[in-house]
């Protein structure tokens, strides 16, 4: 019998019949009756047991054989014990050779494969030598073509060189020649605009003189009522109380000629006639200083104080005309270099004195304009022409422009100190407009008066009512008296809250003092009311201060009086009560049981709705795994939702998850972007965590670049006669910086450097040294390592 088939004669016992058979076994199947059945013998085995056979008068136990593979049972063959153990046998011998037969086969596919390879890589050397070959000749060829090129270059240079020597030879001459035109045009032009000035200023004198004579007989009468302000008399008194007016004399008089105006005060005095002295340097229009002896000596006794010479005339002419309009605009008429001191205190005065609630903007921006031209004139002649000659000799020009910017805007200061703060916001809006660094203490000031006014108005109304009060019952009394304190709150903020926020959005600062000034007020007039029963008048409250609350704050307030009293509150937005029964449920608080389950259903409700802060709840749950599944990628996807909706806790997570890789894929210098957006946003932490993060990407980056860069020390290098050049061979592309020691020494750092280079995207690469000195050359591939990229550097001279 072969070994791939066994036969033998076997019984199969089925419902109660003996059929009595041939059982044959193949390689691969084995039948009987006639019947076969495919197998692997490779995963057959056998089981023994015994069956009852009926024969004709008996019954008997006769051994049997269960061929199986894996969980698929055959019938039961029955055979006598010796037909038993020898079937047995050999499904086992079966078993084996189809192994062995599998294995062998196995083997031979094995070593076809390896014969495959192995003819395939001796292709692949043959082709690369070939192509090798080729290169060799492609360089050959090359070098010999760049040989003949240069050459011809050289050639070209030379005659290039010669060209230009006689291209410069001629221009110079040309230059020459233009030089000495353009010499004699500059003259002419210097002489022509000299003529000019001095029939431009000639005329301008002529105007001013006649204007001064016309401002003798038409000169405007201050209205007193103007001044009737408690604001308006402080800023009138840096004019009318100044020692200059008071003595009758100009700001650049000296000691002698003060004294001089006293002894003539004395003798009048004697006469008692004080009031008779006549003096050039009045204001016209204002009454007559009054001048008796003990405030004559006091004007003389402050007389040497500097800062009083910024608010008076030099000319008796300004003194006589500074009403008069077109006086007035004498100082933007040919210019500001044509103007005064005398002229911009024309304007000052004149603004003050009809202005003082700054309606109209035309008179001040003149004046603003022309400090900012006093200020950054080079010369500082407009400065210095303040003061005499003594003066002169021990001044410092710096510390007098200092004193002038310090004291020149104490009336406009003045004015502010106001209860209309409208006002004040006029003023800051001019200032906006005048752009100037000088203009900035005046700008600062102003906005204090305008944030002290808000704080004032605020005060009034926390020293009513206190939070810290919550116990104590409010009566009626202090009901009335906390609504008549709010009425009158509302009918002085209301009509000027939302221009000053706007006229300060860019002062951040600033900005939100004023917001929570207004929110702290209108908080706590809600909060009263509210504690004394008058619920109507206390939503009316909250409504104004919702708009500028936290969200915590809101949710306070929306609970308090419910969504549909709250005009701010978004009243179709549902959303809203669905993301704050998520977080009942979330944190088990307002009476409701931690059920993350059902928390996870509220949020995921108001995000698919558009809920920002449920968008990023939604984010944590399947981030932490509470209410659902967890999953980084869908906590990531709705953080973005979150973000995108304007929620920096959004933000923040986002950032963090391409920090760590974990839902997106990982990008420090994205993490470092979102916690900026963060931040911005208002999230506490987020520019702390930028900051760190960046620190740890520049440590990154400088462990890369001091690892993956090739560096070559060029030493002391002097480009005399012939150029220096650097000359980069390469076998990729790359970048090539040449750099100074300093320079080295930054980009080691991963500090911003200085190089000359860029690219190589061909070889070789030059790069020029273009002075004396200590060179360096890097070679490095970016953010990518250095890996296969082969370099060679030598310097050498190069004829251009």
């Amino acid at each position: 019998m072969a070994n791939e088939m066994y036969s033998t004669q076997a019984l199969v016992v089925e419902n109660g019949k003996n059929i009595k058979g041939t059982l044959v076994l193949f390689l691969d199947r084995y039948e009987f009756n006639g019947a076969q059945k495919i197998i692997n013998w490779e995963n057959a085995s056998c089981t023994r047991g015994t069956s009852t056979v009926k024969s004709f008068i008996f019954k008997s136990e006769k051994p049997h054989v269960v061929i199986c593979e894996g969980q698929n049972y055959g019938p039961a063959f029955v055979l006598e014990q010796p037909q038993a153990d020898e079937l047995v046998a050999k499904v086992s011998e079966l078993s084996e050779t189809v192994r062995k037969n599998r294995i062998a086969e196995e083997e031979r596919k094995r070593r076809e494969e390896e014969e495959r390879k192995r003819r395939e890589e001796e292709e692949r050397k043959r082709r690369e030598e070939e192509e090798r070959r080729r290169r060799e000749e492609e360089e050959r060829r090359r070098r010999e073509e760049e040989r003949r090129r240069r050459e011809e270059e050289e050639r070209k240079r030379r005659e290039e060189e010669e060209r230009k020597e006689e291209e410069r030879r001629r221009r110079e001459e040309e230059r020459r020649r233009r030089e000495e035109e353009e010499r004699k045009r500059r003259e002419e032009e210097e002489r022509k605009r000299r003529e000019a000035l001095a029939k431009k200023i000639e005329e301008r004198k002529n105007r001013i003189t006649n204007e001064v004579e016309l401002a003798k007989t038409t000169a405007e009468a201050i209205s007193v009522s103007q001044a009737e302000e408690s604001s308006v008399k402080k800023a009138w008194a840096y004019f009318t109380d100044n020692p200059y007016r008071i003595l009758g004399v100009s700001v650049a008089a000296t000691n002698e000629e003060a004294n001089s105006s006293l002894d003539k005060i004395k003798k009048l005095a004697r006469l008692n006639a004080v009031a008779s002295f006549k003096s050039v340097y009045e204001l016209n229009g204002l009454e007559k200083p009054a001048r008796d002896l003990s405030i004559v000596q006091n004007a003389l006794a402050v007389f040497k104080e500097k800062n009083h010479k910024w608010f008076w005339f030099a000319t008796t002419d300004a003194c006589t005309a500074w009403q008069s309009e077109s006086f007035r605009k004498e100082l933007t008429f040919d210019g500001s270099e044509f103007g005064t001191y005398d002229l911009f205190l024309a304007n000052y005065a004149y603004a003050i004195f009809f202005d003082p609630k700054f309606k109209k903007s035309s008179l001040w921006k003149p004046v603003f304009t022309y400090f900012k031209y006093i200020c950054n004139e080079e010369s500082h002649a407009i400065i210095k022409s303040r003061f005499n000659d003594k003066e002169l000799s021990e001044l410092r020009v710096l510390d007098a422009l200092r004193n002038f910017k310090n004291e020149i805007f104490k009336p406009i200061e003045a004015l502010c100190e106001t209860e209309d703060a409208k006002q004040i916001i006029r003023l800051y809006k001019v200032l906006k407009e005048i752009a100037d660094d000088n203009l900035s203490g005046l700008k600062k000031a102003v906005m204090t008066k305008l944030t002290k006014w808000f704080t004032s108005k605020e005060e009034v109304v926390c020293s009513l009512v206190k939070e810290a009060d919550e116990d104590r019952e409010i009566t009626m009394s202090e009901a009335r008296e906390i609504k008549k304190v709010g009425d009158t709150y509302l009918r002085e903020v209301d009509k000027v809250i939302e221009d000053a926020l706007a006229v300060v959005k860019d002062e951040t600062v600033r900005y939100e003092m004023i917001k929570e000034s207004y929110r702290h007020a209108t908080w706590q007039l809600m909060f009263g009311l509210n504690k004394a029963g008058d619920k109507d008048k206390a939503i009316a409250y909250a409504n104004k201060c919702y708009p500028y609350c936290t969200e915590d704050d809101k949710r306070k307030i929306r609970n308090t009086f419910g969504f549909s009293a709250i005009k701010g509150a978004d009243r179709d937005a549902t959303h809203s009560e669905w993301d704050i029964m998520g977080d009942n449920y979330y944190e088990g608080k307002n009476g409701y049981e931690q059920d993350y389950d059902e928390a996870f259903k509220w949020y995921e409700k108001a995000a698919e709705a558009g809920n920002k802060y449920s968008q990023n709840s939604l984010g944590i749950c399947y981030k932490e795994g509470n209410g659902t599944y967890q999953s980084d990628y869908q906590a990531a996807k709705w953080f973005e939702k979150a973000y995108h909706n304007g929620n920096p806790d959004g933000a923040f997570n986002l950032a963090q998850c391409y920090a760590s890789g974990d839902g997106r894929s990982q990008d420090k210098m994205k993490a470092i972007e979102l916690y900026l957006e963060a931040a911005k946003m208002g999230h506490p932490t987020a520019a702390d965590a930028g900051r760190a993060l960046l620190e740890l990407v520049q440590l990154e980056q400088k462990i890369h670049r001091l690892s993956q860069h090739e560096h070559y020390d060029l030493g002391y290098q002097i480009p005399i006669g012939e150029t220096i050049i650097v000359e980069v061979t390469l076998n990729y592309s790359a970048n090539v910086y040449l750099m100074e020691e300093d320079e080295y020494d930054k980009y080691r750092e991963c500090d911003n450097f200085s190089y000359y280079g860029g690219r190589a995207t061909q070889s070789p690469y030059r790069v020029k040294i273009p002075h004396s000195g200590f060179w360096h050359l890097v070679i490095d591939n970016g953010d990518d390592d250095m890996t296969g990229i082969i370099t060679s550097v030598h310097t050498r001279t190069f004829n251009f």
